[in-house]
């Protein structure tokens, strides 16, 4: 008996985000909390010299969380969680990472 995927799938017509803009959303989808737990309520100013630009480092990443237990992860595309070094998908538990 063969069963088609098209016969169980699902139809998703509405979907949400949790800010207007794509860094606290991001912020959100990273940490699995709500963005203004932690006072990510809009895009971080783009400075690399700033060291609080960014998300919190004391916010772990779902990459952070898995890392240690031996999973790889990567990031593509945009990144809007902070310019300076610290804040660097590398360092923020990403193994690799391809942003524009």
């Amino acid at each position: 008996m063969s069963v088609h995927v098209h016969q169980n799938a699902h139809r998703f017509t509405n979907g949400y985000v949790t800010f207007s803009v794509c860094g606290p959303s991001r912020a959100g989808l990273l940490t699995g909390r709500y963005q203004d737990r932690f006072g990510f309520g809009r895009n971080p100013v783009i400075d690399p010299a700033d060291p609080r630009a960014g998300l919190p480092v004391s916010e772990k990443m779902i990459s952070e969380v898995l890392q240690p237990v031996g999973y790889t992860s990567a990031i593509i595309g945009k990144w809007h969680m902070g310019a300076h070094p610290v804040f660097h998908p590398n360092n923020r538990g990403f193994d690799y990472s391809l942003l524009s």
